[in-house]
């Protein structure tokens, strides 16, 4: 990486957006259980929803 050029990601206002689905795959059907979205945050902050949801 040259000088002056920043890291895709991280966290602050220009870290890189991040979504997430939660959906359950049952045969041919799919359902979508959940849905987030943040930008800016760290990694322990989507962590920390998933495991607030009860997700493992």
């Amino acid at each position: 990486m040259s000088s002056g050029s920043t890291a895709i990601g991280g966290t602050g206002a220009k870290a890189d957006a991040f979504s997430m689905w939660v959906a359950q795959f049952i045969g041919k059907e799919v359902r979508v259980l959940d849905y987030y979205e943040a930008q800016g945050q760290a990694l322990a902050t989507h962590l920390a929803w998933l495991r607030s949801k009860g997700y493992r």
